[in-house]
């Protein structure tokens, strides 16, 4: 026999940085989808792929994106993961692995964000929920996470999911988490939280075509005070967005319908019929 390689990688967010297990030396992939123009120009001409593998298809979750009821003043806080908390298989055991991200600048940031005396003041003041949602990877560790914050939740999975809770929220808190591209989809507001953007872009993932401050959808603060200020500044809004960044929703997302499930069909349908 002859082997077919059929394999087409589907996605699971839009591509910002560079991550090189992705490249076509590593994968081998067949079909590789994106989801903007940039993102296709960005894969296609470093990640190695040969011609005519890149598509640009869009994301097929995007099509539940269109229909969404938000609860008023629903403020969520979405972190990402760290490459470097939590992901050795081979450590002792999870208390050492808990005690050890407690002792971590991803813990002391975060707590430091969802217990802020501001943040409640806000909430109060505004009407204002606030659901913290860890990434999966880090949702071993929720549980050493406490809040002294009266109007947030906690979010643990299985109990809630990413787009349950995107598509209810108002305002989006993360740092470089991917569910960006999927909140800004909406035209929803958001702000960046980086407190370790050197660290993340050496250890984590490198840096790619995307910049935070030109090109995100939301301001980027390192410290708490700068992003307190923005969220009041939002509240007192009702987070309706701003110009700016819707702006810059119409020159980064290319294609903007309910087909991108239609699309990643008939291009597989079409290769391998």
């Amino acid at each position: 026999g002859i082997l077919r390689n059929s394999r087409v990688f589907l996605q699971h967010g839009v591509i910002l940085t560079n991550i090189d297990f992705l490249y076509y030396k590593n994968t081998k992939m067949s079909m590789f989808v994106t989801s903007t123009y940039r993102e296709w120009e960005y894969v296609n001409n470093n990640y190695g792929y040969p011609e005519g593998t890149v598509k640009l298809l869009g994301l097929p979750r995007w099509d539940k994106l269109h229909d969404f009821k938000t609860v008023p003043n629903q403020i969520l806080i979405m972190p990402t993961w760290r490459d470097w908390i939590g992901t050795d298989a081979l450590s002792k055991s999870i208390e050492d692995d808990k005690k050890a991200f407690c002792e971590s600048d991803y813990f002391k940031n975060w707590s430091k964000i969802i217990n802020s005396k501001r943040l409640e003041e806000i909430c109060k003041k505004y009407g204002c929920t606030v659901m913290f949602y860890p990434h999966r990877d880090m949702q071993r560790f929720i549980d050493c996470f406490s809040k002294s914050n009266p109007y947030l939740t906690i979010c643990k999975y299985p109990e809630y999911t990413v787009q349950e809770l995107m598509k209810s929220s108002a305002f989006m808190i993360t740092d470089y988490s991917s569910v960006q591209i999927d909140f800004a989809y909406m035209k929803k507001p958001l702000a960046y939280f980086q407190f370790d953007y050197e660290r993340f872009s050496e250890q984590h993932y490198g840096k790619g075509y995307f910049d935070y401050a030109e090109d995100g959808f939301g301001p980027v603060y390192n410290e708490e005070q700068g992003l307190m200020n923005y969220i009041e500044q939002m509240a007192q809004r009702s987070f309706a967005n701003t110009e700016l960044y819707l702006n810059r929703h119409k020159e980064f997302f290319d294609l903007y319908d309910t087909e991108n499930s239609k699309r990643n069909y008939e291009a597989v349908k079409e290769r391998w019929p």
